[in-house]
């Protein structure tokens, strides 16, 4: 593999800007993944916390895919999520690391969790670094998901940087940035030592994986239109057929339940957001109407929109 200068779009606070890295994307396209709206203009991570509960937030996620590595630490309760097809109960005290460019979703669950996410291109200061630390963690299929537990002591360190990220994060200093790099190479450091030490050969994505990436792209590109299953199938170059197949095989839903939860769940961040008002966010959404999006947003999350978003300010 050669090794190239790509540029990667970061999003902040509204704005885009251009970044020159080394990391070697694959052949699906950046625009088709979830975008990270990073936390600080040149060093693309994300920190957060969240607390969410059945009776005030909604716990049901999306399937999506992004370019950036993901840790979490579960705080409190029990986080249920499914990777690439496999489902995975993580309790307080544990957490996980979910590689790049692998799809997965959170489940229903109660449970308050702290979440990192980088782009590898922060690990990649050149060349030898990236062929030799960075791309054996991010090709190896063994790593695609790994759930760090408490009770292993190189794990339990992972699970101890993520807090401190969080904590420095929270406490905002100058030096921020320095410090949460030298965290994720600390992190990155112990991966790399415990990843598998049979020879690693990148294994070729699926034909229906890229195909499911694309079409998961389109979705969340159009969701504000009104959207047919025969262009969603064309976005992925399969029949309308095959389009549904590959969704229920690989995310267990079909893609019209897709789109309808891409739309519910962007519809939460509006709410909590913003004041639009319920008919703007419906339309927004790509609902035909306020009296149709009401109905569903009820029946997902057992709240009318007007409510879900009394209660959120009520948190606040």
């Amino acid at each position: 593999m050669l090794f190239c200068d790509i540029s990667i779009n970061i999003s902040y606070n509204g704005t885009m800007k251009k970044r020159t890295g080394t990391y070697i994307t694959d052949n699906v396209l950046t625009k088709e993944s979830e975008q990270i709206h990073y936390q600080h203009e040149e060093v693309p991570y994300y920190v957060t916390f969240q607390s969410r509960y059945s009776g005030h937030h909604v716990v049901q996620g999306i399937p999506h895919w992004h370019q950036d590595v993901e840790l979490t630490y579960v705080v409190k309760g029990t986080s249920e999520l499914e990777v690439a097809g496999r489902q995975y109960t993580i309790h307080a005290g544990d957490g996980y690391f979910v590689n790049a460019r692998q799809i997965h979703t959170g489940r229903s669950s109660e449970r308050d969790f702290i979440c990192v996410r980088i782009h590898p291109i922060l690990l990649c200061a050149n060349e030898y670094i990236e062929q030799t630390f960075v791309l054996p963690v991010i090709n190896d299929p063994a790593m695609a998901f790994v759930h760090l537990s408490h009770n292993i002591p190189w794990q339990k360190e992972i699970l101890d940087m993520i807090l401190h990220i969080y904590e420095q994060d929270r406490a905002d200093a100058d030096t921020l940035p320095l410090t949460i790099q030298s965290s994720i190479f600390a992190i990155w450091k112990l991966l790399y030592e415990h990843r598998s030490t049979d020879e690693i050969k990148k294994v070729p994505e699926s034909h229906h994986m890229t195909s499911l990436k694309r079409m998961i792209g389109y979705i969340q590109e159009n969701y504000q239109n009104r959207i047919t299953l025969k262009q969603i199938a064309e976005s992925g170059n399969v029949s309308a057929s095959t389009c549904n197949n590959i969704f229920n095989t690989l995310i267990h839903q079909s893609p019209v339940r897709f789109l309808l939860s891409c739309r519910l769940n962007n519809s939460t961040k509006m709410l909590k957001e913003t004041d639009m008002t319920v008919t703007e966010i419906a339309g927004q959404c790509g609902f035909s109407s306020a009296s149709y999006f009401t109905e569903m947003f009820h029946r997902e999350y057992g709240m009318t929109p007007v409510d879900f978003r009394k209660a959120e300010q009520e948190e606040v």
